[in-house]
């Protein structure tokens, strides 16, 4: 017998828990086609932000990005990932923090992102890959 009380070996746990690839570029567009999307929080200083982000993608690439808001990628008081995404493959932009979007709140509270009122600071900014926080 194992040491994990069963019959089956170590093995058998080891290649079901196994870490997947990390992906070491995050292409906001490829072969014309994009593969990001801009979430902003619902709030005008930050939809014009995430509007002269998307322009200034688009000039560098052609492609225009997607603006979301983060209420549709989570829900509730808790901000739960919303369920059924069928783009949850997409590089997420972030604007914001903890207390200005639900997402960051989100990948605050799995302590996979540390953007707050305090951190970076006035006029401060991160730029930051987390990949598949959600462990899909």
């Amino acid at each position: 017998m194992d040491v994990l009380g069963g019959n089956e070996s170590w093995s058998h746990y080891r290649q079901s828990v196994a870490a997947k690839p990390i992906a070491c570029d995050t292409p906001l567009v490829l072969d014309g086609e994009g593969q990001g999307v801009i979430v902003t929080p619902d709030q005008p200083t930050f939809y014009a932000l995430a509007t002269d982000l998307q322009e200034h993608i688009a000039g560098l690439s052609g492609v225009r990005l997607p603006i979301e808001a983060d209420r549709d990628w989570v829900t509730g008081t808790l901000a739960q990932w919303h369920a059924g995404r069928a783009d949850n493959q997409k590089h997420l932009i972030l604007l914001g923090d903890v207390t200005s979007n639900r997402v960051i709140a989100r990948l605050y509270m799995d302590y996979a992102s540390f953007e707050d009122n305090a951190f970076p600071g006035p006029a401060g900014h991160v730029v930051r890959s987390v990949i598949d926080p959600r462990g899909q």
